[in-house]
């Protein structure tokens, strides 16, 4: 078995984990405390404080 080429489910959600991370450092200045959850521009949430 293969895995299938490009990014996917898995990969997106890594993504945009990371840009909410970013985000958050961003505007912060630091890393996030544990319990952060980040919004994203489109209306998603992300854990960010644990992920």
């Amino acid at each position: 078995m293969t895995a299938a080429p490009g990014p996917g489910k898995g990969g997106e959600a890594f993504q945009e984990g990371l840009r909410a991370l970013q985000q958050c450092i961003e505007r912060e200045g630091q890393m996030p405390g544990r319990a952060v959850v980040e919004r994203l521009p489109k209306g998603s949430e992300h854990r960010t404080g644990i992920w």
